[in-house]
């Protein structure tokens, strides 16, 4: 659609930065807070070799919590396929990547919009997952009731019984 293109462009053209207190961000805070946000919900839902669904993961900025999670496997999926190569960096330590961080899971990356109907099951066929993450992106399903039911398919088809989605 117009808008998921829109939002492609958009988060295509950002540059990966990370959160510094001499960043110049005005919203540093308010960063800081939905990151701390994040490592809560991570932490208490995610489990040792859980396999993680990661809707619009970005440029991977939510890997090291997985990785403090013990997770075995990782699929991320974002619209932006400037932040998947971000995300595949960061995975592989290379430009962009942080050295810092070795990720001890297996890991697939897809650019894809996760409001497309079947997608998940397109590209990664069936297998059922542990936790479905979308951090700070669900709205971008709502562009239309068609987009939000083919998402909400996509993240309860995809969830093991007893899965988790966090949002």
């Amino acid at each position: 659609s117009a808008q998921g293109r829109g939002v492609q462009d958009h988060y295509n053209s950002l540059k990966d930065t990370h959160r510094k207190i001499d960043s110049g961000s005005d919203i540093l805070n308010l960063k800081n807070l939905n990151n701390w946000t994040k490592s809560v919900l991570i932490g208490k839902y995610t489990k040792r070799n859980d396999v993680v669904l990661d809707f619009a993961c970005g440029k991977g900025g939510d890997l090291p919590k997985f990785k403090n999670a013990q997770i075995s496997h990782w699929i991320g999926m974002d619209i932006a396929d400037a932040s998947i190569d971000d995300a595949r960096a960061r995975l592989g330590g290379g430009a962009g990547g942080n050295a810092r961080h070795s990720f001890n899971f297996t890991h697939e990356t897809y650019a894809a919009d996760f409001s497309e109907p079947d997608i998940v099951r397109q590209l990664i066929g069936s297998k059922p997952v542990d936790i479905v993450s979308c951090q700070f992106a669900f709205h971008y399903c709502f562009e239309s009731e068609y987009k939000a039911r083919s998402c909400l398919k996509n993240i309860a088809g995809n969830l093991k019984p007893g899965g988790h989605f966090i949002a």
